[in-house]
């Protein structure tokens, strides 16, 4: 199974849902427990392994609409990430166990408790969930389990009549070659199954882990320019966010980002990618003239290039950043060789005033008597 961006993207979108209190809050052991439990069930589909994981799916993800949609979104890529080479079971079979646990649950949702949520969450997913399990044509035992399916949902009325004309046609117009591998809608019916609308959750991160194991966004608060206030681990705690459906803006920004992801995953090399070329950074970019570029706003190419030439303060700002940003100044030491300390120079002794000047005085010379010898002493 190959971890693909949508698949990653999927996971920790159901994670998160499952850790909020909608209705109960569940742990990211339970979490981690429903995701291996599904992977056994698609491993081997029995009877005991699907009613676990279908009374697992009805208890915590049914009575939520934003749990059984993001349910669904992760069925679709775990069917799309799965090999042609994969081990027993083949990608046909688990493909197919997919759509018997969708079914299990479709049943019990719909007939037993008499609950139309499930089948509307789930109806822009299941024609993408049909169309992977549909691209087996060498193989007619299996696509015919798979029509067999179809008929069932439309006899027992799982879903709604327009719903079951898009089953169909993702049933037919599903045609790749290649068993297993990626399939090939039309233009219409991939927009359909990748129709998904952005939901901003309630919170940003985990109020029950540790603030080192919380997202980087959880800093922002602290984060001030020009402020040297060192951040206080006990401030970092999960963001609170509006809840509801994501501007265009930010949903054209995620994109974006996915878009960009996915370069990670590409099987050439990047420098053999004649459309690619890279910055003074490191990071990728398209050749010049091709598309206008940007890079963060906090360290440029001109910025590199100012520091590089030693110029310790960037007085002027980069162009590219926006008004909500704070202008300052960037300071930043520059340091080659370790600088011996200067030797203190002595300091000056003050000296003394001079004495004024004084009128000179004649010295006058005072004769001294000398001391008689021993001769003149016996005379006298």
């Amino acid at each position: 199974m190959v971890v693909t961006p949508d698949l990653a993207a999927a996971k920790a979108n159901l994670t998160a849902l499952l850790l909020r209190a909608d209705p109960e809050s569940l742990s990211r052991a339970a979490a981690a427990e429903f995701l291996e439990l599904l992977d056994n069930t698609l491993d081997k589909c029995s009877r005991p392994n699907v009613q676990k994981c279908k009374n697992w799916i009805l208890a915590n993800v049914v009575p939520s609409d934003e749990r059984a949609f993001a349910l669904g979104r992760y069925l679709v890529a775990l069917s799309e990430s799965m090999e042609k080479d994969f081990d027993r079971p083949s990608v046909r079979r688990r493909r197919l166990h997919v759509l018997y646990i969708a079914s299990d649950v479709l049943h019990h949702a719909v007939i037993c408790r008499d609950d139309q949520h499930l089948s509307r969450a789930w109806e822009g997913h299941l024609p993408a969930m049909i169309a992977t399990a549909s691209t087996f044509e060498k193989y007619p035992k299996h696509l015919r389990k798979v029509r067999a399916l179809i008929d069932l949902w439309e006899e027992k009325r799982y879903l709604y009549a327009d719903v079951i004309l898009k089953l169909r046609d993702s049933f037919t117009r599903a045609s790749d070659k290649e068993s297993g591998t990626r399939i090939q809608m039309s233009s219409a019916a991939l927009e359909l199954a990748k129709e998904a609308p952005f939901l901003i959750p309630s919170v940003h991160g985990e109020a029950s882990v540790p603030w080192n194991d919380l997202p980087a966004a959880t800093w922002l608060p602290q984060l001030k320019p020009g402020s040297t206030q060192l951040m206080s681990r006990n401030l970092v705690r999960p963001v609170q966010l509006k809840s509801g459906v994501a501007p265009q803006p930010l949903v054209q920004v995620v994109k974006d980002t996915l878009q960009e992801a996915k370069t990670l995953y590409v099987k050439d090399h990047l420098r053999d990618r004649t459309s690619i070329d890279f910055n003074l950074m490191g990071e990728t970019q398209a050749q010049p003239g091709t598309r206008e570029t940007a890079t963060y706003w906090g360290w440029t190419p001109k910025l590199c290039r100012r520091v590089k030439q030693g110029q310790h303060c960037v007085e002027t700002l980069p162009q590219n950043m926006g008004p909500s940003r704070s202008p300052f100044k960037i300071h930043i030491p520059i340091r080659d060789k370790p600088q011996p300390h200067p030797t203190p120079k002595p300091k000056p002794q003050p000296q003394p005033p001079s004495a004024p000047d004084r009128p000179q005085h004649r010295q006058q010379l005072q004769t001294t008597k000398p001391s008689p010898s021993r001769a003149q002493k016996s005379l006298v």
